[in-house]
Protein backbone atom coordinates (compact mmCIF):
# COMPACT_ATOMS: atom_id res chain seq x y z
CA UNK A 1 0.00 0.00 0.00
CA UNK A 2 1.50 3.24 -0.80
CA UNK A 3 0.65 6.08 1.44
CA UNK A 4 1.30 9.54 1.35
CA UNK A 5 1.65 11.41 4.96
CA UNK A 6 1.58 14.69 6.37
CA UNK A 7 2.80 15.79 9.75
CA UNK A 8 1.03 18.91 11.52
CA UNK A 9 0.35 19.80 15.28
CA UNK A 10 -2.84 19.08 17.12
CA UNK A 11 -2.35 20.67 20.82
CA UNK A 12 1.52 20.12 20.26
CA UNK A 13 0.98 16.56 19.87
CA UNK A 14 2.10 15.17 16.44
CA UNK A 15 -0.41 13.79 14.06
CA UNK A 16 0.43 11.82 10.95
CA UNK A 17 -2.34 11.68 8.02
CA UNK A 18 -2.20 8.42 6.54
CA UNK A 19 -3.83 7.84 2.47
CA UNK A 20 -4.62 4.75 1.58
CA UNK A 21 -5.53 3.31 -1.72
CA UNK A 22 -9.01 2.99 -1.05
CA UNK A 23 -9.31 6.77 -0.39
CA UNK A 24 -9.83 6.09 3.45
CA UNK A 25 -7.86 8.47 5.68
CA UNK A 26 -6.23 7.35 8.83
CA UNK A 27 -4.62 9.90 11.82
CA UNK A 28 -2.30 8.50 13.87
CA UNK A 29 -0.77 10.45 16.98
CA UNK A 30 2.53 9.96 18.90
CA UNK A 31 2.59 11.50 22.07
CA UNK A 32 3.66 9.79 25.81
CA UNK A 33 0.94 11.70 27.42
CA UNK A 34 -1.83 11.02 24.13
CA UNK A 35 -2.22 7.91 21.73
CA UNK A 36 -5.31 7.62 19.71
CA UNK A 37 -6.16 7.16 16.39
CA UNK A 38 -8.34 9.43 14.52
CA UNK A 39 -11.16 7.91 11.93
CA UNK A 40 -11.79 10.98 9.66
CA UNK A 41 -15.23 10.63 8.10
CA UNK A 42 -14.89 9.59 4.36
CA UNK A 43 -17.91 12.50 3.65
CA UNK A 44 -15.82 15.21 5.28
CA UNK A 45 -12.75 14.09 3.36
CA UNK A 46 -13.27 16.84 1.53
CA UNK A 47 -12.96 19.71 3.63
CA UNK A 48 -9.04 18.90 3.69
CA UNK A 49 -6.75 20.69 2.41
CA UNK A 50 -3.05 19.76 2.26
CA UNK A 51 -2.03 23.41 3.67
CA UNK A 52 -4.74 23.99 6.42
CA UNK A 53 -7.18 21.82 7.91
CA UNK A 54 -9.99 23.13 10.14
CA UNK A 55 -11.81 20.01 11.19
CA UNK A 56 -11.95 16.80 12.23
CA UNK A 57 -14.18 13.70 13.60
CA UNK A 58 -13.05 12.07 17.04
CA UNK A 59 -15.67 9.51 17.69
CA UNK A 60 -18.24 10.97 16.22
CA UNK A 61 -18.08 14.31 17.69
CA UNK A 62 -16.50 17.14 15.24
CA UNK A 63 -13.10 19.01 16.91
CA UNK A 64 -11.66 22.15 16.05
CA UNK A 65 -8.23 22.26 15.04
CA UNK A 66 -6.56 25.01 17.78
CA UNK A 67 -4.63 27.71 16.03
CA UNK A 68 -2.99 28.50 18.56
CA UNK A 69 -1.44 27.85 21.79
CA UNK A 70 -4.80 29.78 23.65
CA UNK A 71 -7.25 27.96 22.44
CA UNK A 72 -8.10 24.88 24.70
CA UNK A 73 -11.37 24.20 23.40
CA UNK A 74 -12.61 21.48 21.22
CA UNK A 75 -16.11 22.11 20.60
CA UNK A 76 -16.71 26.28 18.70
CA UNK A 77 -18.95 27.29 16.40
CA UNK A 78 -18.67 28.50 13.14
CA UNK A 79 -19.07 32.00 13.04
CA UNK A 80 -16.74 34.66 11.80
CA UNK A 81 -15.32 35.49 14.95
CA UNK A 82 -11.69 34.71 15.24
CA UNK A 83 -10.90 31.65 17.57
CA UNK A 84 -9.54 33.84 20.50
CA UNK A 85 -12.81 36.27 20.47
CA UNK A 86 -14.49 33.01 20.59
CA UNK A 87 -12.73 31.60 24.11
CA UNK A 88 -12.79 35.21 25.57
CA UNK A 89 -16.83 34.59 25.11
CA UNK A 90 -16.52 31.24 26.20
CA UNK A 91 -15.10 32.15 29.23
CA UNK A 92 -16.93 35.47 30.22
CA UNK A 93 -19.93 32.99 29.77
CA UNK A 94 -18.69 30.69 32.56
CA UNK A 95 -17.15 33.28 34.92
CA UNK A 96 -20.33 34.96 35.12
CA UNK A 97 -22.26 31.34 35.54
CA UNK A 98 -19.63 30.29 38.43
CA UNK A 99 -20.60 33.67 39.66
CA UNK A 100 -23.94 33.68 39.76
CA UNK A 101 -23.89 29.90 41.57
CA UNK A 102 -21.58 31.53 44.36
CA UNK A 103 -23.96 34.30 44.86
CA UNK A 104 -26.92 31.93 44.96
CA UNK A 105 -25.06 30.21 47.35
CA UNK A 106 -23.98 32.66 50.09
CA UNK A 107 -24.72 36.03 49.00
CA UNK A 108 -22.68 37.57 51.79
CA UNK A 109 -19.55 35.84 50.41
CA UNK A 110 -20.01 37.22 46.95
CA UNK A 111 -20.07 40.85 48.27
CA UNK A 112 -17.25 40.70 50.20
CA UNK A 113 -15.35 38.92 47.05
CA UNK A 114 -16.59 41.95 44.72
CA UNK A 115 -15.28 44.69 47.01
CA UNK A 116 -12.28 42.66 47.55
CA UNK A 117 -11.69 42.58 44.30
CA UNK A 118 -12.34 46.52 43.68
CA UNK A 119 -9.62 47.44 46.21
CA UNK A 120 -6.87 44.93 44.91
CA UNK A 121 -7.52 46.85 41.15
CA UNK A 122 -7.34 50.45 42.69
CA UNK A 123 -3.49 49.49 44.41
CA UNK A 124 -0.52 50.07 42.06
CA UNK A 125 2.28 47.98 42.15
CA UNK A 126 0.99 45.02 44.50
CA UNK A 127 2.64 41.71 43.56
CA UNK A 128 0.26 38.77 42.80
CA UNK A 129 1.23 37.00 46.19
CA UNK A 130 0.23 40.19 47.62
CA UNK A 131 -2.73 39.99 46.49
CA UNK A 132 -4.25 37.20 47.23
CA UNK A 133 -3.52 37.95 50.98
CA UNK A 134 -6.47 38.88 52.99
CA UNK A 135 -7.32 42.65 52.47
CA UNK A 136 -6.52 43.44 56.43
CA UNK A 137 -3.05 42.58 55.50
CA UNK A 138 -2.95 45.04 52.28
CA UNK A 139 -3.54 47.97 54.30
CA UNK A 140 0.19 48.03 55.34
CA UNK A 141 0.92 48.73 51.55
CA UNK A 142 -1.21 51.82 50.79
CA UNK A 143 2.18 53.78 51.16
CA UNK A 144 3.21 52.17 47.59
CA UNK A 145 0.90 54.93 46.36
CA UNK A 146 3.19 57.37 47.76
CA UNK A 147 6.49 55.50 46.19
CA UNK A 148 4.37 55.00 42.65
CA UNK A 149 3.36 58.35 42.92
CA UNK A 150 7.34 59.86 43.57
CA UNK A 151 8.53 57.31 40.85
CA UNK A 152 6.65 59.29 38.52
CA UNK A 153 8.15 62.42 39.50
CA UNK A 154 11.26 61.35 39.47
CA UNK A 155 10.58 59.85 35.46
CA UNK A 156 9.28 63.18 34.70
CA UNK A 157 12.07 65.44 36.03
CA UNK A 158 15.36 63.71 35.10
CA UNK A 159 15.33 62.76 31.39
CA UNK A 160 19.53 61.58 30.60
CA UNK A 161 22.63 62.48 31.70
CA UNK A 162 25.95 62.75 29.42
CA UNK A 163 29.23 63.01 30.81
CA UNK A 164 33.30 63.55 29.67
CA UNK A 165 36.27 63.63 30.77
CA UNK A 166 39.32 64.69 29.68
CA UNK A 167 43.48 64.83 31.32
CA UNK A 168 44.73 67.95 31.21
CA UNK A 169 48.94 69.07 30.34
CA UNK A 170 51.99 69.98 31.79
CA UNK A 171 54.14 72.71 30.88
CA UNK A 172 55.90 70.27 28.22
CA UNK A 173 52.76 70.06 26.71
CA UNK A 174 52.64 66.49 27.99
CA UNK A 175 49.58 64.82 28.56
CA UNK A 176 49.48 63.78 32.47
CA UNK A 177 47.33 61.87 34.73
CA UNK A 178 43.61 62.45 34.85
CA UNK A 179 42.98 63.34 38.08
CA UNK A 180 39.62 64.14 37.47
CA UNK A 181 36.38 61.54 38.38
CA UNK A 182 32.26 62.25 38.23
CA UNK A 183 29.01 60.18 39.43
CA UNK A 184 26.47 59.67 37.10
CA UNK A 185 23.58 57.64 38.98
CA UNK A 186 20.10 58.19 36.93
CA UNK A 187 18.24 55.47 38.92
CA UNK A 188 20.16 55.90 42.42
CA UNK A 189 17.96 54.68 44.96
CA UNK A 190 14.18 54.94 44.96
CA UNK A 191 13.37 57.81 43.29
CA UNK A 192 16.39 59.25 43.83
CA UNK A 193 19.43 60.78 40.66
CA UNK A 194 22.72 61.49 41.65
CA UNK A 195 25.22 63.16 39.94
CA UNK A 196 28.76 64.70 40.86
CA UNK A 197 32.50 65.60 40.25
CA UNK A 198 35.53 64.90 42.08
CA UNK A 199 38.78 66.81 41.55
CA UNK A 200 41.85 65.39 42.30
CA UNK A 201 45.01 66.96 43.48
CA UNK A 202 48.21 65.96 44.93
CA UNK A 203 50.52 63.06 44.27
CA UNK A 204 47.56 60.93 44.87
CA UNK A 205 45.02 62.94 43.81
CA UNK A 206 43.60 60.64 40.94
CA UNK A 207 42.87 58.00 43.91
CA UNK A 208 41.84 60.31 46.05
CA UNK A 209 38.88 60.87 43.31
CA UNK A 210 38.68 57.24 42.42
CA UNK A 211 38.15 56.65 45.83
CA UNK A 212 35.12 59.04 46.55
CA UNK A 213 33.53 58.09 43.46
CA UNK A 214 33.47 54.94 44.60
CA UNK A 215 32.51 54.58 47.87
CA UNK A 216 30.39 58.37 49.10
CA UNK A 217 27.33 57.42 47.31
CA UNK A 218 27.70 54.10 49.30
CA UNK A 219 27.62 56.25 52.53
CA UNK A 220 24.70 58.23 51.21
CA UNK A 221 22.82 55.13 50.92
CA UNK A 222 23.55 53.06 53.73
CA UNK A 223 22.63 56.60 55.89
CA UNK A 224 20.03 57.64 53.86
CA UNK A 225 18.11 54.07 54.49
CA UNK A 226 19.27 54.74 58.17
CA UNK A 227 17.50 58.27 58.30
CA UNK A 228 15.28 59.05 55.68
CA UNK A 229 13.60 61.79 56.93
CA UNK A 230 16.95 63.93 57.24
CA UNK A 231 18.31 64.19 53.82
CA UNK A 232 20.59 67.03 54.45
CA UNK A 233 22.06 65.37 57.68
CA UNK A 234 22.44 62.39 56.04
CA UNK A 235 24.50 63.41 53.10
CA UNK A 236 26.93 65.75 55.73
CA UNK A 237 27.31 62.49 57.59
CA UNK A 238 28.26 60.85 54.29
CA UNK A 239 31.10 63.27 53.72
CA UNK A 240 32.33 62.99 56.82
CA UNK A 241 32.44 58.92 56.89
CA UNK A 242 34.03 58.91 53.81
CA UNK A 243 36.75 61.37 54.21
CA UNK A 244 37.47 59.11 57.83
CA UNK A 245 37.67 56.29 55.46
CA UNK A 246 39.79 57.85 53.09
CA UNK A 247 42.24 59.16 54.97
CA UNK A 248 42.99 55.83 56.81
CA UNK A 249 43.12 53.80 53.00
CA UNK A 250 46.86 52.78 53.68
CA UNK A 251 46.81 52.60 49.92
CA UNK A 252 46.45 56.39 49.16
CA UNK A 253 48.64 58.85 50.85
CA UNK A 254 46.81 61.50 51.79
CA UNK A 255 49.64 63.77 53.31
CA UNK A 256 49.60 66.67 50.61
CA UNK A 257 46.82 64.74 48.02
CA UNK A 258 43.13 65.30 48.14
CA UNK A 259 40.17 66.05 46.25
CA UNK A 260 36.91 68.17 45.87
CA UNK A 261 33.58 67.24 45.51
CA UNK A 262 30.50 68.23 44.63
CA UNK A 263 27.31 66.59 44.08
CA UNK A 264 23.61 67.04 43.29
CA UNK A 265 20.73 64.66 44.97
CA UNK A 266 17.52 64.74 42.98
CA UNK A 267 14.61 64.00 45.30
CA UNK A 268 11.41 63.99 43.46
CA UNK A 269 11.52 68.01 42.61
CA UNK A 270 14.34 69.08 45.17
CA UNK A 271 17.62 69.21 44.47
CA UNK A 272 20.31 68.84 47.46
CA UNK A 273 23.87 70.17 46.24
CA UNK A 274 26.33 69.43 48.47
CA UNK A 275 29.65 70.92 48.03
CA UNK A 276 33.45 70.38 48.95
CA UNK A 277 35.84 73.47 47.03
CA UNK A 278 35.78 74.66 44.16
CA UNK A 279 34.08 72.34 41.65
CA UNK A 280 30.52 73.89 40.85
CA UNK A 281 26.87 72.93 40.27
CA UNK A 282 24.82 75.36 38.23
CA UNK A 283 21.03 74.62 36.60
CA UNK A 284 19.93 76.43 33.32
CA UNK A 285 16.20 78.22 33.63
CA UNK A 286 14.00 79.45 30.72
CA UNK A 287 12.07 81.98 31.91
CA UNK A 288 8.62 82.72 30.04
CA UNK A 289 9.89 85.62 27.62
CA UNK A 290 12.56 83.44 26.01
CA UNK A 291 15.39 84.53 28.26
CA UNK A 292 17.70 82.17 30.14
CA UNK A 293 19.09 82.72 33.48
CA UNK A 294 22.13 80.19 34.79
CA UNK A 295 21.22 79.73 38.98
CA UNK A 296 24.45 78.54 41.20
CA UNK A 297 23.26 75.77 43.16
CA UNK A 298 26.53 75.46 45.08
CA UNK A 299 29.34 77.98 45.94
CA UNK A 300 32.94 77.84 45.65
CA UNK A 301 35.17 77.53 48.57
CA UNK A 302 37.86 79.88 48.45
CA UNK A 303 40.42 80.85 51.04
CA UNK A 304 39.71 84.50 51.20
CA UNK A 305 36.06 84.41 51.69
CA UNK A 306 35.68 85.84 54.93
CA UNK A 307 34.19 83.02 56.79
CA UNK A 308 36.50 80.72 55.31
CA UNK A 309 39.78 82.86 56.40
CA UNK A 310 38.33 83.73 59.66
CA UNK A 311 37.87 79.57 60.45
CA UNK A 312 41.73 78.74 58.47
CA UNK A 313 43.25 81.94 60.94
CA UNK A 314 41.62 80.11 64.09
CA UNK A 315 43.00 76.80 63.46
CA UNK A 316 46.38 78.15 63.17
CA UNK A 317 46.51 78.85 59.87
CA UNK A 318 47.18 81.63 56.99
CA UNK A 319 45.76 82.91 53.76
CA UNK A 320 47.74 84.69 51.03
CA UNK A 321 49.07 83.72 47.34
CA UNK A 322 52.39 82.43 46.42
CA UNK A 323 54.86 85.07 46.96
CA UNK A 324 57.75 85.19 44.89
CA UNK A 325 61.79 85.77 45.11
CA UNK A 326 60.87 89.27 44.10
CA UNK A 327 57.98 89.34 47.27
CA UNK A 328 55.35 89.63 44.46
CA UNK A 329 52.17 87.84 44.68
CA UNK A 330 51.25 85.07 42.35
CA UNK A 331 47.65 83.35 41.41
CA UNK A 332 44.63 82.77 44.14
CA UNK A 333 44.62 82.82 47.88
CA UNK A 334 46.29 79.42 49.42
CA UNK A 335 46.42 77.88 52.48
CA UNK A 336 49.46 77.82 54.75
CA UNK A 337 50.69 76.54 58.10
CA UNK A 338 51.43 79.94 60.05
CA UNK A 339 55.32 79.26 59.95
CA UNK A 340 55.80 77.02 56.87
CA UNK A 341 55.23 77.99 53.35
CA UNK A 342 53.06 74.16 52.68
CA UNK A 343 50.45 72.82 51.84
CA UNK A 344 49.46 76.16 49.58
CA UNK A 345 46.18 74.29 49.05
CA UNK A 346 43.99 76.77 46.97
CA UNK A 347 40.46 76.05 48.32
CA UNK A 348 39.45 76.01 52.35
CA UNK A 349 37.17 72.55 51.81
CA UNK A 350 39.08 69.19 50.79
CA UNK A 351 38.70 65.71 51.15
CA UNK A 352 41.62 64.12 52.44
CA UNK A 353 44.61 66.70 52.64
CA UNK A 354 45.94 66.15 56.56
CA UNK A 355 48.41 68.74 56.50
CA UNK A 356 45.67 71.27 55.19
CA UNK A 357 43.23 69.90 57.83
CA UNK A 358 45.29 70.81 60.80
CA UNK A 359 44.95 74.58 59.91
CA UNK A 360 40.96 74.61 59.43
CA UNK A 361 41.06 73.11 55.87
CA UNK A 362 37.57 70.62 56.33
CA UNK A 363 35.75 68.21 54.48
CA UNK A 364 32.05 69.36 55.95
CA UNK A 365 29.83 69.75 52.84
CA UNK A 366 27.96 73.36 51.98
CA UNK A 367 24.45 71.79 51.66
CA UNK A 368 22.07 73.75 49.35
CA UNK A 369 18.24 72.48 48.68
CA UNK A 370 16.74 74.11 45.79
CA UNK A 371 13.08 73.23 44.41
CA UNK A 372 12.67 73.44 41.01
CA UNK A 373 10.51 75.36 39.03
CA UNK A 374 8.83 75.09 35.13
CA UNK A 375 11.10 76.24 32.72
CA UNK A 376 14.43 74.40 34.40
CA UNK A 377 16.07 72.85 31.58
CA UNK A 378 19.13 71.26 32.46
CA UNK A 379 21.82 70.88 35.11
CA UNK A 380 25.69 71.34 34.88
CA UNK A 381 28.15 70.09 36.96
CA UNK A 382 31.99 70.17 36.46
CA UNK A 383 35.66 70.43 37.74
CA UNK A 384 36.96 74.14 38.21
CA UNK A 385 39.09 73.38 34.83
CA UNK A 386 35.82 74.60 32.88
CA UNK A 387 34.78 77.46 35.46
CA UNK A 388 38.27 78.80 35.68
CA UNK A 389 37.96 80.90 32.33
CA UNK A 390 34.26 80.19 31.49
CA UNK A 391 30.97 81.64 34.03
CA UNK A 392 27.68 79.95 34.33
CA UNK A 393 26.08 82.30 31.61
CA UNK A 394 28.79 81.23 29.38
CA UNK A 395 28.08 77.76 29.69
CA UNK A 396 24.59 77.42 29.70
CA UNK A 397 24.77 79.51 26.49
CA UNK A 398 26.56 77.03 24.69
CA UNK A 399 24.91 73.95 26.13
CA UNK A 400 20.79 75.34 25.59
CA UNK A 401 21.62 74.35 21.81
CA UNK A 402 22.52 71.02 22.31
CA UNK A 403 19.75 71.05 24.40
CA UNK A 404 17.09 72.10 21.92
CA UNK A 405 18.47 69.48 18.99
CA UNK A 406 18.84 66.45 22.67
CA UNK A 407 22.36 66.27 21.45
CA UNK A 408 23.79 65.81 25.09
CA UNK A 409 26.97 64.47 24.08
CA UNK A 410 27.85 66.90 21.57
CA UNK A 411 27.19 69.60 24.07
CA UNK A 412 29.52 67.83 26.49
CA UNK A 413 32.36 68.10 23.82
CA UNK A 414 31.88 71.83 22.71
CA UNK A 415 32.61 72.71 26.57
CA UNK A 416 36.05 70.70 26.74
CA UNK A 417 36.79 71.69 23.75
CA UNK A 418 36.31 75.63 24.63
CA UNK A 419 37.74 75.04 27.91
CA UNK A 420 41.00 73.88 26.52
CA UNK A 421 41.14 76.87 23.91
CA UNK A 422 41.07 79.02 26.99
CA UNK A 423 43.70 77.49 29.17
CA UNK A 424 45.71 77.32 26.29
CA UNK A 425 45.31 81.12 25.78
CA UNK A 426 46.06 81.93 29.35
CA UNK A 427 48.10 79.82 30.81
CA UNK A 428 51.05 77.72 30.39
CA UNK A 429 49.04 74.60 31.76
CA UNK A 430 45.58 72.74 30.69
CA UNK A 431 43.71 71.48 33.67
CA UNK A 432 42.13 68.24 33.74
CA UNK A 433 38.16 69.06 32.60
CA UNK A 434 35.57 67.38 33.57
CA UNK A 435 31.40 67.96 32.67
CA UNK A 436 28.46 66.84 33.47
CA UNK A 437 25.03 67.50 32.07
CA UNK A 438 21.53 66.51 33.43
CA UNK A 439 18.91 67.27 30.86
CA UNK A 440 15.50 67.52 32.28
CA UNK A 441 12.21 66.61 30.60
CA UNK A 442 10.50 69.81 28.70
CA UNK A 443 7.67 68.94 30.15
CA UNK A 444 6.35 68.32 33.57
Amino acid sequence: MNKATRTTSLRQHKLTFSKDNNSSLQVQTRSQSFKQNISISPDKKSQMSPTKQNSVYMNGQLLIRPRSKYNQLGNLSSSKLQDSQKIFLIQQAQQQQTQQQRAEQSPVLHRKQQSDKGLKHDLPKISPIKARQPIRQLQSDMNQLDLFKKEQIKQSVTRIAYTKSQAGKNEDNLTKTNQDSFISLQSFKDNMSLFGVCDGHGQDGHKCSQFIRDNLPKNIDSLLSLNPSSIPESISKSFLRTNSQLCNFEEIITTFSGSTTVISLIVDDTIYTANVGDSRSIICRQQSNGSRSAISLSNDHKPDLPQEKRRIEQKGGRVEPYIDFDGSSLGPARVWLKTEDIPGLAMSRSFGDKVAASCGVICEPEILAYKMQEGDLFMVLASDGVWEFLSNEQVIDMIYPYYAQDEGNAACVRIVKESIKLWKLNDTVIDDITVVIVFFNKQK
